[in-house]
């Protein structure tokens, strides 16, 4: 698992952070466990993503490889927010935001990309939790 996955505000905000490699098992049990959560809340609310690939190397980069290891229809997404400094992880994310119909978003940092959530969700709070190894400073509302 070459990931850290944490919830920033519970059943909300989920923060995920890959680091050198994501392989295409990574990608089914995130998938995987997205839609267990979504089918067992009967989520009314969608869960928002931050994503951030800037430390991977490496990664899968073909569209239908990575669609098979996605469980069925994605549903409950809100927004994915991708921290990124890969212009094909970006397009990668366009390119499921369209086929699944969620939003998606590239922000610069972990704190950008939760001050956007503030901005455009009122449910969105301080978060609970906030990575220790992250240098930015906690969003305020």
């Amino acid at each position: 698992m070459s990931f850290e996955r944490r919830w920033l505000l519970k059943d909300r905000v989920c923060y995920i952070q890959f680091t050198a490699t994501i392989a295409l098992a990574d990608v089914k049990e995130l998938s995987s466990r997205h839609q267990a959560l979504s089918v067992a809340n009967e989520r009314r609310n969608p869960i928002h993503y931050i994503v951030d690939t800037t430390k991977v190397i490496d990664y899968p980069r073909d569209i239908r490889s990575i669609n098979r290891q996605l469980a069925g229809r994605i549903t409950g997404i809100g927004w994915m927010l991708m921290i990124t400094n890969d212009y094909f992880i970006e397009h990668l994310c366009n390119v499921f935001a369209q086929l699944f119909h969620f939003n998606v978003r590239m922000s610069s940092s972990l704190k950008d990309a939760y001050r956007f959530l503030q901005s455009i969700d009122e449910v969105v709070s301080l978060p609970q939790s906030w990575p220790d190894n992250i240098h930015d400073t906690m969003p305020i509302r």
